[in-house]
């Protein structure tokens, strides 16, 4: 293997999926420093495409990448089994409302709220939503009290990675709910 150093992160991924292919063992594989495997990385990072690689080579499918992918029926499923999974976190403790919020769906952040979940998250699914343009998550999760200026893993707040990306609306509704350039 090539050191991954000078790769993309498409680059990377690409390498993981032909690997996980060649050798299923590696899709339950736990990276040392962290404890995640592939599909964890997938999932907190918002990686849909290469989230649903992993899983047609055999991943398996957990709550936290059901949330990230939209699978509102898969998410009922997990939480029907164990309701306790609804303040769990996924990799590095992020909460699941955050893997929600990558969804792009608020039907599916009511749900969790609805099965007392929420307590934790609304920030984090404000920067996932401002990531990507949701801007309906977005206001969600801003009337439940998101903090509109946090910084992000990055030192970005939502309103820097909106105006990096030039999202107008993305930009009017955050100064609305009062973030400041």
């Amino acid at each position: 293997m090539t050191n991954p150093t000078n790769h993309t992160q498409d680059e990377i991924g690409e390498f993981a999926i032909e690997c996980g292919l060649a050798d299923p063992t590696l899709l339950h594989t736990r990276w040392d420093r962290t404890g995640e495997t592939a599909l964890d990385g997938a999932a907190h990072t918002g990686q849909a495409e290469m989230a649903e690689h992993l899983l047609a080579a055999g991943a398996p499918l957990d709550i936290f990448t059901a949330a990230m992918l939209g699978r509102t029926e898969a998410v009922i499923a997990f939480l029907d089994g164990d309701p306790d999974l609804v303040s769990a976190g996924g990799a590095h403790g992020i909460p699941l409302l955050v893997y929600a919020g990558l969804s792009g769906k608020v039907d599916l952040l009511e749900l969790l709220v609805e099965r007392g979940g929420g307590k934790e998250g609304h920030t984090g699914a404000l920067h996932a939503a401002s990531r990507r343009g949701y801007v309906d998550v977005a206001r969600w999760v801003l009337d439940r009290g998101a903090d509109s200026a946090a910084k992000d893993f990055a030192g970005k707040t939502p309103l820097e990675q909106a105006t990096e990306r030039n999202d107008e609306a993305m930009i009017a509704l955050l100064r609305e709910y009062g973030a400041e350039a």
